[in-house]
């Protein structure tokens, strides 16, 4: 977890100061890391990746909706997964 808050922190700084060319890639394979983290260890133990591919294509809105249901059907995942899930994945 500590680990997942430095990566965040780094990016808020990041994007606060700007970045050079090299610093957004590098930026945006640790925001992969950190979606591909919590889409194993929470969702995909009902789902395929396919079905998280197919919700990536909503809005973050779209996907937070798809979320909470998922959590009112028993998905166990912190806000911080959803805050993750939601706005760590381009629309």
């Amino acid at each position: 977890m500590r680990i997942l808050v430095g990566i965040i922190t780094a990016a808020a700084l990041l994007a606060s100061f700007g970045c050079s060319n090299s610093e957004d890639k590098a930026l945006a394979r640790a925001d992969k890391i950190a979606v591909d983290k919590v889409l194993n260890a929470k969702c995909t133990t009902c789902h395929t990746l396919e079905r998280w591919n197919e919700l990536g294509r909503t809005s973050a809105e779209g996907r937070e909706a798809l979320l909470m249901r998922m959590r009112k059907l028993g998905a166990e995942f912190s806000d911080e997964d959803l805050r993750i899930l939601k706005h760590l994945v381009k629309d």
